[in-house]
């Protein structure tokens, strides 16, 4: 008889078990070869000998040239002429798995506080920025595409990858700003719950004893013509970034859902 411990294994990985599958992967729980350090195994239904593995290759070696701790990084891209492609990245997940932004909301009753709100806009703004400094586009980011690890920091999986499988290429300053967009649209929602484009409200009518700096940039970050060109120019814009020119010395704090914020009169997390 076979041993029963014994687990399948995908070239070096030992496979532990299956993971829920994102938009464009299916995703497996894996331990590295040699090692005791947990992966994830994005497994593309892309065929070994279709040409669509070197448009993978190609968006795997563009995601790899950005060099951000809100970027989830691919470590490997393992290739051959009888599997799917696979891309390794670092497992962020804890013991029930991954979680992304749309599981946390839920866990979350589909808010959050504004001062992790606030973290979680200026990590996404943070990892997007660099991403444009490479001129790579993702595309409108969905609670599905980001992942929040265990110590609460948000991280774009597979920046661009599926843009690129759709066969939409080049960058143009256009997208840029409709990005962008769409990370405030994300803030409006994880603050108050509800879509920016149906309520009709500014935050402040939705959210109690919310500072007045919230409608002031999201009036600003929603205006499809007016709005934000760049992500360091939303970072500025931040309601913690006022707060932030008036702190001289950094002081520690406790970390709280989303780190690197130090918190604000209005966080009541």
């Amino acid at each position: 008889m076979g041993d029963p411990h014994t687990r399948v294994r995908f070239g070096d990985y030992a496979i532990t078990r299956e993971l829920p599958e994102s938009p464009i992967a299916r995703r497996l729980l894996a331990m590295e070869p040699e090692g005791r350090q947990a992966k994830v195994l994005h497994l593309f239904p892309i065929r070994p000998d279709d040409a669509q593995v070197a448009v993978l290759r190609r968006a795997i070696d563009n995601l790899r040239t950005i060099d951000n701790r809100h970027v989830l990084p691919v470590e490997r891209l393992i290739l051959g002429i009888v599997h799917q492609p696979c891309a390794v990245t670092p497992y962020t997940g804890h013991q029930d798995g991954l979680i992304d932004l749309g599981g946390l909301l839920a866990e979350k009753g589909g808010q959050m506080e504004p001062g992790e709100t606030d973290r979680l806009l200026r990590q996404l703004f943070d990892g997007l920025g660099a991403a444009h400094a490479r001129l790579i586009h993702h595309g409108s980011l969905r609670p599905r595409d980001i992942l929040v690890d265990r110590r609460g920091s948000a991280t774009i999986e597979m920046l661009g990858v599926a843009r690129s499988l759709e066969g939409l290429r080049g960058f143009s300053t256009e997208v840029q700003r409709d990005e962008i967009r769409t990370v405030v649209e994300l803030g409006f929602r994880c603050l108050t719950g509800h879509d920016a484009a149906t309520v009709g409200l500014p935050a402040s009518k939705l959210v109690r004893r919310l500072e007045p700096a919230w409608d002031t940039f999201f009036a600003h970050g929603l205006d499809p013509v007016e709005g934000f060109d760049t992500a360091a120019q939303a970072i500025a814009a931040l309601p913690s970034a006022d707060f932030d020119r008036l702190v001289e010395t950094p002081r520690p704090t406790r970390a709280g859902l989303l780190t690197g914020f130090r918190r604000t009169g209005a966080d009541r997390s």
